[in-house]
């Protein structure tokens, strides 16, 4: 499943992304390119805005949206998982960019050396790169409470 958030929710974009959902966030504050970008790759909208939910319905558009109530990115999450009837895919944790939604691939250690913090370099053996954005990924200690996080979000 995947998904298109408004500029208002970047939150519950990376929390989406750090579960393994394809998420674009659209910053262009235009609900025009909101819709064609949602239409034309088969997304999910997610908004708290009640004038553009207005307008898909006005116009009769074929989206499939979620309107958010909260302001907890948990309790949004939530909201989604259960109004998509979605569950978070615990095997593609950590699969995302959490910055720009590519794909992360595996990089050899010896070529993160001097990027990441020290301490990271020494007792971690597998890191991650994105594609797009350079950013790294290793399995540090939030990983875990990110997971722990994760299951208690998917039991309700």
């Amino acid at each position: 499943m995947n998904f298109i958030c408004d500029n208002n929710l970047g939150k519950l974009v990376r929390l989406l992304r750090m579960a393994g959902f394809d998420t674009a966030e659209d910053l262009s504050h235009s609900y025009e390119q909101m819709i064609k970008q949602s239409l034309e790759e088969n997304r999910v909208l997610i908004t708290r805005d009640s004038k553009l939910i207005n307008k898909i319905n006005k116009e009769k558009l074929k989206i499939s949206y979620v309107k958010i109530h909260s302001a907890r990115a948990d309790e949004q999450m939530k909201q989604v998982l259960k109004e998509c009837k979605a569950e978070i895919p615990f095997d593609k944790l950590f699969t995302r960019c959490t910055l720009c939604n590519a794909g992360i691939i595996p990089i050899e250690k010896e070529k993160v050396k001097g990027k990441i913090p020290r301490h990271a370099f020494e007792v971690q053996e597998e890191f991650w790169i994105c594609p797009e954005c350079q950013h790294l990924y290793w399995a540090g200690t939030h990983w875990a409470r990110i997971t722990k996080r994760f299951r208690e979000i998917s039991k309700e």
